[in-house]
């Protein structure tokens, strides 16, 4: 069951990764283990950094949350952290974190995230989030597709 839900975490990080356009960090790489070359420096950052972009991301900055989050997702491959972080960025109102949560959530083994998940991705339709409408209208075609 452990190695389930690791492959899963696994899958979704990288399904993250992708949506961002980061190269993926490699699998097996564990929890807080240092990064290897592939994962994006870029997205790194310090304690410093982190508590500055925390206080800001509950203050209601989605830039912030969304910083936290793509370090979480693509450094230290912390992907309940980056669940997290993704969530305050989608409620402080970012598109980009609303669609990155649904992604992430479609591999996602706990039920509460892909439900979650897919309302982020309505939210982000409605706000008008291209990769959302185009999402929810594949979904919708391969609905009415498949009871033809």
């Amino acid at each position: 069951m452990y190695r389930e839900i690791m492959m899963r975490t696994e899958l979704a990080l990288l399904l993250g990764l992708a949506c961002m356009g980061i190269a993926p960090v490699s699998f097996g790489q564990a929890k807080g283990q240092e990064p290897l070359p592939l994962a994006d420096s870029g997205l790194r950052l310090t304690a410093e950094q982190i508590k500055q972009n925390e206080i800001k991301a509950l203050d209601g900055s989605p830039e912030a949350a969304n910083k936290l989050a793509n370090h979480y997702q693509g450094w230290t491959n912390d992907v309940e952290k980056a669940m997290y972080w993704y969530q305050i960025a989608a409620e402080n109102g970012s598109t980009e974190a609303m669609w990155n949560y649904y992604e992430v959530s479609t591999v996602a083994t706990f039920p509460d995230w892909v439900r979650r998940g897919r309302f982020w991705l309505r939210k982000a339709a409605d706000l008008g989030d291209k990769h959302a409408i185009d999402a929810l209208r594949d979904e919708s075609g391969q609905k009415s597709g498949a009871s033809k």
